[in-house]
């Protein structure tokens, strides 16, 4: 039997109206709906969620799908490169492996120059990098049958020390000696205003300059390149004659990790006749070359101790038996000079 059939047989057994009746049944039935309704509201709203997840994970699937696409592109894109890079690597390879001298120059270079990197030492891999550059310049030209090489045998001596002093920086040592002919400083201008710039960037630069005789240490042109650099804030000294074998040394002196001061790099110009440099070496403290370094390193300051300070001495008004000085004597600015000799 129902709830709705016992409340109406409860209500037919009472002593209530109809109308009374009615109500209390339509009270019953509220009684069975209500229930029913909040169940079935439960059930809807359950479905739904469930709606929303599998929503949820559809966008989350089509989400993973473009991304999957966006990667399989991406791949056939690299493959490709890869492919074409395959096939160039192949055909030079056979251009290599074609000439016996070719094929060692490539493996000898690579090799050297993947030592260089790893050791890491900023001016060997700068050094190394320009070099490679020269060298495919120079091969350029040799494949349209034409090769150029340079006629100043200063060049390279003044792009080293130009080098060697751009990896200076505050409470650093450059020192260096001079026994190179003079004509090296009539192209050096803009490595003298680098040396002024180190030097304000509180770097100390010491030169040493060597002649072979007291008359060509008093000659006017020497007399006034020392005092230029003297001007510039260069501790410089001299000697008569020189003490050691022709030759120009670099030294580049860093604070190590307890604060010393200690040789990291040095560069030597060996001199030939002339005093014109016939070749040039530079180290740097590695393993291999810290002897070396710490040698040259010691020869230059016993030069240096050997070596007479330079008090500068005014120069006459007739020094003009050379060019550079027809220049320098009208301008008392270092830096102005520079200018005017660069122009001229």
């Amino acid at each position: 039997m129902t709830h709705l059939q016992l409340g109406i047989l409860i209500l037919a057994s009472s002593k209530l109206d109809w109308g009374n009746a009615l109500a209390a049944a339509g009270f019953v039935v509220a009684s069975v709906a209500i229930p029913l309704s909040l169940r079935h509201l439960r059930a809807i709203k359950l479905v739904e969620g469930r709606i929303e997840k599998a929503q949820e994970k559809t966008d989350a699937n089509v989400h993973a799908t473009e991304v999957l696409q966006k990667q399989i592109e991406e791949n056939v894109s690299k493959t490709e490169t890869l492919r074409q890079e395959t096939l160039a690597a192949l055909g030079l390879h056979e251009v290599v492996v074609k000439d016996a001298t070719l094929s060692e120059w490539v493996r000898k270079v690579s090799l050297d120059y993947v030592a260089i990197n790893e050791a890491a030492d900023p001016l060997f891999c700068k050094l190394a990098a320009r070099d490679l550059l020269k060298s495919g310049d120079f091969m350029g030209q040799g494949s349209s049958g034409r090769i150029t090489i340079p006629a100043d045998e200063f060049q390279h001596a003044a792009i080293l020390a130009n080098l060697l002093l751009e990896t200076t920086s505050q409470d650093d040592e450059f020192w260096a000696s001079s026994l190179v002919h003079a004509a090296f400083w009539e192209s050096a201008n803009a490595y003298l205003r680098q040396q002024r710039e180190k030097i304000a960037a509180g770097v100390e630069i010491k030169r040493v300059f060597v002649f072979d005789n007291d008359e060509a240490f008093r000659s006017k042109h020497a007399q006034r390149q020392m005092s230029r650099q003297h001007d510039a804030k260069i501790e410089v000294k001299y000697d008569i004659p020189p003490p050691y074998d022709a030759r120009d040394l670099v030294v580049v002196r860093k604070p190590n990790d307890d604060g010393n001061l200690c040789p990291m790099y040095a560069m030597e110009c060996k001199l030939g006749r002339g005093r014109r440099i016939e070749h040039v070496e530079l180290w740097y403290a590695n393993e291999l070359q810290s002897e070396t370094v710490t040698t040259a390193w010691r020869d230059l300051e016993e030069f240096f101790e050997n070596a007479q300070k330079f008090v500068p001495t005014e120069v006459g008004p007739d020094d003009t038996e050379h060019p550079v000085n027809q220049i320098l004597a009208g301008s008392s600015d270092p830096e102005s000079a520079d200018e005017t000799l660069e122009q001229s």
